[in-house]
Parts: C-alpha cells; structure tokens; sequence
C-alpha cells in the first residue's frame, strides 16, 4: 500500500485484512508483517492526497475490528500503544461519518 496507490476501497479493505491476519504468523521465529508496520502504511494512505474515506479509513477499519474487538481481551503495553496511535489516527480522520 505505498502513496500512489489508487485501488479501490473494497480492495484496500480486505488488502489490510490480510496483512492484519500475517501480523499474527510467524516464519522462521519472526513476525511476517507488524501491526505498527502497517499502521505506517495506513497514516501514508491518509497523507497521500487521496479521498481519506475511501483510502486510509478503508485501511484502518480491519485494524480498529482487529486491534478492539479481536484482540480486546490481550492487555499488553505494545497493543495498548498501538491501540492509542490508531485512536489518534481516527481523530484526525472524526469529520467523517465512517469514523462515528
């Protein structure tokens, strides 16, 4: 999901589903792809000029299902952090009714 990237919500939203399932696999003793790795990529989506509502909300709605309502009984400071850098990414983001 690099800046230029023009795909399609549909796209962009189950993109990251996968991406977000990889975040729980492991090869060879290391992560495949980290949630805040991708949480970079979804804060690129919002800042590439692109329609945040179709782009970065897209990107983040997977993250906010998996990070809130997947993993909510895992209490660990990592996931609290990124948690809290995904609840900052949303406010920025509030004017849209996607986000409410």
């Amino acid at each position: 999901m690099k800046s230029g990237f023009t795909g399609s919500p549909f796209f962009i939203y189950h993109a990251t589903e996968f991406l977000m399932t990889l975040s729980l696999e492991t090869f060879s003793s290391k992560q495949v792809i980290k949630i805040q790795d991708l949480i970079k990529h979804c804060d690129a989506l919002n800042a590439s000029g692109h329609e945040p509502e179709t782009h970065a909300l897209s990107a983040l709605e997977p993250v906010v299902y998996d990070l809130f309502l997947v993993r909510n009984r895992t209490e660990n400071k990592e996931l609290e952090a990124q948690r809290m850098v995904i609840i900052q990414s949303l406010l920025k983001l509030i004017r849209y009714n996607k986000v409410r």
